[in-house]
């Protein structure tokens, strides 16, 4: 497989990409991407080349949005001549009916019914919101450090937790972003001592140089067991 980079004396190179298509072949030009200081030379400018094969290939793409919600109750004619509509649920059925402008809803067992205003579709709606109500008190939050895999960066904690974190950096805007997973905690702001061994961008304090995209929970540190004595004979 070609590389994504490569170095031609201080010169970095993006490579053509080839794609296959129906009938042939998409080929993209490839083009100089920046061209490494003589400080560094020409091995400085093949490990850039790596660093950048590196990052594009570790570009994570945005998160799919997923919208949870409760599926709304589903409702049924009663027995005939009760003027009742009934849906039934995880915990049983709820029942809504309308007699003489006064409408109301019952919950399974649970005695006579309330009455609300709207009418028929004011009952309804009573009996979804209990519905959800009961739903939703069954769910507890699940702690950040059982949360898997990489989040988007607006759900990252901001107490000062330290957490992993994949940054992109685009400094320089003659190359391609850098991307790199470090260490780094949410800061708000607050003004780092001169001499302190980490970088500030964007609130955050950090191992290097970079912007938060993703973050994941630290694991857990490992439990190291006492090393074993030696018993003399």
């Amino acid at each position: 497989m070609t590389d994504l980079y490569y170095a031609k004396g201080r010169e970095i190179w993006k490579s053509p990409v080839r794609t296959k298509i129906e009938g042939g072949e998409s080929v993209s030009l490839g083009f100089h991407a920046c061209t490494a200081s003589e400080v560094v030379g020409d091995e400085g400018a093949v490990a850039i080349a790596a660093l950048l094969c590196l990052g594009e290939k570790a570009q994570i793409p945005a998160p799919a949005t997923i919208v949870m919600g409760i599926k709304p109750l589903e409702w049924a004619d009663g027995a005939p001549g009760t003027y009742t509509e009934i849906a039934k649920s995880l915990f049983g059925h709820y029942s809504v009916w309308e007699i003489n402008g006064t409408a109301c809803w019952a919950p399974w067992k649970d005695g006579a019914g309330s009455i609300v205003e709207g009418g028929i579709v004011g009952a309804k709606a009573a009996a979804q919101a209990d519905y959800e109500q009961r739903i939703a008190s069954a769910l507890i939050p699940v702690p950040a450090s059982q949360m898997v895999g990489w989040h988007d960066i607006a759900t990252a904690p901001k107490d000062g937790t330290e957490i992993l974190l994949f940054t992109q950096w685009a400094g320089d805007e003659a190359c391609p972003a850098f991307s790199k997973v470090q260490i780094g905690s949410w800061d708000d702001g607050n003004d780092l001592d001169p001499t302190h061994d980490f970088y500030r961008l964007a609130d955050w304090s950090l191992q290097y140089v970079g912007t938060p995209v993703r973050w994941m929970p630290l694991p857990a540190a490992p439990v190291l067991s006492a090393p074993a004595t030696e018993v003399e004979q």
